[in-house]
């Protein structure tokens, strides 16, 4: 089976948090992907979950967002436990 693609309600939570840090950073998804090197689709599908982002691609994003990728991922988490 082919775990490349699929995600889960986790991938999800981390993409909305991606995006909201993108968003209070002022970048569109097209400035990230640009930042990436990849299309503002494969943005877009990261954070809706629709696929899953690896550990070397997240540590990027946090980098292109200007945050610690240890920051990004304990604030996601954080934000998950007080729901």
């Amino acid at each position: 089976m082919n775990t490349k693609h699929r995600s889960d309600g986790r991938d999800a939570r981390l993409g909305a948090f991606i995006r909201c840090t993108r968003e209070k950073a002022e970048l569109s998804r097209a400035d990230l992907a640009e930042a990436l090197g990849v299309s503002f689709q494969m943005v877009y599908r990261w954070e809706e979950g629709t696929y899953r982002i690896s550990v070397p691609i997240f540590v990027e994003i946090a980098k292109a967002l200007n945050v610690p990728a240890g920051e990004l991922l304990s604030q996601c988490f954080k934000e998950r436990t007080k729901q």
